[in-house]
């Protein structure tokens, strides 16, 4: 299903994960801060670039991004975390039909600027028609008022691509998108959420009190254009944050493995034992079924074909589920060590579980899925 080329981003990606990545990892769950410090060293390799277009220097290609989030992903999960919001945002930019717009903000993610996804609202997660958040047409302006919550590096973004009603009265169809810029008038920063997993991943309040924004920033107006937009966007993204939990799991898989070979009771490696080689099947087993199906999924998105929505929806349920169980079963493996810091499973398991909820809970991801099972449209 690789071609040469995502074979060789791979090992590259890969070796600067395993490299400068996950040697931070443990320090940045302590620390609860966003690792800087590894993201500058990912633009420096240009990794930022993986998610964007052909023509600023990136792929233009879901499963490209998808390779990339699980390598990051497998030494730490806010990083993989990291770069599938970009893979967001720019789904988004490909999507609108702002020119101008368009080439200015992927010409500044190519500078390394990050953005982020923002359309969650505290009554307004799976029910995304109960949004609050306003724009009012004001001369050649719109005025923002309103509050976003759990926003994936909402803390550290540069620019947001923010979702608000500027028809409240028209439900769904009355949403607009805008980019709005971080330090904009009216715009603030509320709470970093205090979260059980992905510490440094900065997801945060973000607040607009009478922010104005050029009208040269709407990118989708309301007429349903707005939500179009953001459904060009969560596709992929499910299919990304499948990436990011697959990733850890090949992660617990690899360090479970080395600690079976390495630890020893009753006289010999606890590998030889036929339980643990049971566990480390399990695990196996779940990791190459989610792989094969995400690569498939992620290569029809790529391809355009119809039935993606039954489809992103199944592989980021499956996926992140199916990593969970991994995880789990890895510190089943080191025991009592795998529930202690000094082994890096416990945060593996904290971190996996956020994406259960991230971009619409797997609740929400089975409705999508039997709506397409009755409708004819789960098929390739």
């Amino acid at each position: 299903m690789l071609t040469e080329e995502h074979r060789m981003v791979r090992q590259a990606v890969r070796e600067i994960a395993q490299k400068e990545i996950e040697p931070r990892a443990a320090e940045t769950d302590r620390s609860a801060k966003f690792p800087y410090e590894a993201l500058e060293i990912l633009k420096e390799q240009g990794v930022h670039l993986i998610p964007l277009p052909e023509e600023y220097g990136g792929y233009g290609s879901v499963l490209m991004s998808c390779i990339a989030v699980e390598e990051l992903s497998k030494a730490c999960a806010t990083l993989g975390l990291w770069l599938l919001v970009q893979g967001s945002v720019t789904s988004c930019l490909r999507a609108t039909r702002n020119e101008k717009t368009k080439d200015k903000f992927f010409r500044r993610m190519t500078e390394g600027k990050v953005g982020a996804f923002v359309l969650t609202e505290p009554d307004a997660g799976s029910d995304v028609a109960s949004m609050k958040t306003v724009a009012q047409k004001d001369g050649d302006e719109y005025v923002l008022n309103g509050t976003k919550c759990f926003i994936s590096c909402g803390g550290v973004a540069d620019f947001y691509v923010t979702f608000a009603k500027t028809k409240p009265e028209a439900g769904l169809d009355g949403i607009s998108a805008f980019v709005v810029e971080r330090d904009s008038p009216g715009v603030s920063i509320g709470r970093i959420d205090e979260k059980m997993g992905l510490h440094g991943s900065a997801s945060a309040e973000i607040v607009f009190r009478d922010a104005r924004i050029p009208e040269e920033y709407l990118l989708a107006g309301d007429g349903g254009e707005g939500m179009q937009l953001a459904f060009a966007a969560i596709n992929p993204t499910r299919v990304y944050v499948a990436a990011a939990a697959l990733g850890v799991a090949e992660g617990a898989l690899e360090y479970a493995a080395r600690y079976a070979k390495e630890r020893t009771q009753f006289g010999r490696p606890i590998s030889e034992f036929q339980g643990v080689q049971f566990l480390l099947a399990e695990i196996a087993m779940r990791i190459e079924a989610s792989r094969s199906l995400l690569y498939r999924v992620a290569t029809m998105l790529d391809e355009n074909k119809e039935g993606v929505p039954g489809f992103a929806a199944l592989t980021k349920c499956f996926v992140t589920e199916k990593a969970l169980e991994a995880v789990n079963y890895a510190m089943d493996i080191l025991g009592g060590h795998g529930y202690m810091k000094d082994h890096p499973l416990e945060r593996m398991l904290r971190d996996v579980k956020a994406f259960h909820f991230t971009e619409g809970t797997n609740y929400i991801q089975r409705l999508h899925v039997a709506r397409a099972v009755l409708k004819g449209t789960l098929r390739d």
